[in-house]
């Protein structure tokens, strides 16, 4: 009774480009795990009810089944584990390079002309300066500041929120270690905790369950902020200004 739980044997990375494609991986562990489970059951059954074979021997084959089983769910665990640390450091080294990373000149120069018009500067004004400085973070925060100063409200996108992308990863990577942890504890579906059953897409009474919180931190964490919308600009009393 063979059968292999890792779905991508050809894989040689060993870290996805999104936090979407961690989920979609691991859902593909699940389905070759729930198939194998399905398969080993029946091949049971057929076994029991054929009368050829005696209960000693049937045992024997559930417990080399179980031992090859578990010995593949934990490889495959420690293989998701592996890509889990490994996207969640890529992507808190480039969250921590939005602060390092300076404006190019282009940016700069934008920002100092800008600053040389003293009193005289409008919303719309400022809102085209964002799209040219949306890439970087230190540039259109530069830019909400000198705003702000001229009674100019910037509300950004939280691509460019440095702060709750941090608490987003951090949160993702916990919930996914978890997930790492239920995985290589495995034995049926029914032992799963809540959030397994949702992020490794079980199906319950029908029903396949929606992992709405991971998906949500899922789709900042993967948004590109290049292509980010540019910053909502209003006027504000001068005094209420961040």
């Amino acid at each position: 009774m063979g059968f292999r739980i890792l779905p991508t044997s050809k894989r040689k990375e060993n870290y996805m480009k999104t936090f979407v494609e961690i989920r979609a991986y691991a859902m593909k562990i699940f389905a070759v795990m729930a198939t194998a489970q399905a398969e080993y059951e029946k091949a049971i059954t057929d076994l029991k009810d054929s009368g050829k074979y005696n209960a000693s021997y049937i045992q024997s084959v559930q417990n080399d089944f179980t031992i090859k089983f578990t010995a593949e769910v934990k490889k495959a665990a420690d293989e998701l584990g592996e890509i889990v640390k490994t996207t969640c450091d890529q992507k808190r080294n480039a969250i921590e390079k939005m602060l390092t990373e300076a404006p190019s000149n282009d940016q700069m120069n934008l920002l100092n002309a800008l600053k040389l018009q003293g009193k005289e500067i409008e919303p719309d004004e400022v809102k085209s300066i964002a799209a040219q400085l949306m890439g970087n973070y230190r540039a259109i925060h530069a830019l909400r500041v000198m705003a702000a100063e001229h009674g100019i409200k910037l509300s950004f996108p939280a691509q460019y929120d440095y702060q709750q992308l941090k608490d987003t990863l951090n949160r993702a990577e916990a919930y996914l270690k978890d997930r790492v942890r239920d995985l290589s504890n495995y034995t049926d579906k029914n032992h799963m905790d809540f959030y397994s059953k949702m992020f490794f897409g079980v199906w319950e009474g029908g029903l396949l369950l929606p992992d709405n919180a991971y998906t949500a931190d899922a789709e900042l964490l993967d948004s590109n902020e290049q292509i980010a919308p540019v910053p909502v600009v209003e006027r504000i009393d001068h005094g209420n200004a961040e």
